[in-house]
């Protein structure tokens, strides 16, 4: 089945950068690679608005999503967590089966 998660990032002050304008290349690659790897089959969209961030991305199945949680649980999952939590910002995440 395919999934869409929505994750929703809300800084308290746009003199806040980000993650990804301050995650080390590394970092930050994986993700970008998996997304460009599996075009065919992951759709990534993100949005900024103010201090909103909004990044949407679409699965075209249970594998293929499961597969980048795995990217990210070895990539930047901790410390992206740690980052947002260092800067107050929150993190929403949304997950549907489309």
């Amino acid at each position: 089945m395919a999934k869409k998660v929505t994750i929703t990032n809300t800084r308290p002050s746009s003199a806040i950068p980000w993650f990804y304008e301050v995650a080390s290349g590394s970092e930050w690659e994986s993700q970008e690679q998996f997304v460009l790897v599996n075009s065919e089959k992951v759709t990534y969209h993100a949005d900024t608005v103010g201090n909103v961030q909004t990044v949407v991305l679409t699965f075209s199945d249970d594998a293929v999503f499961a597969d980048y949680k795995r990217t990210l649980q070895l990539g930047i999952k901790s410390e992206y967590v740690q980052y947002c939590e260092d800067n107050n910002i929150t993190i929403n995440v949304v997950m549907e089966d489309i």
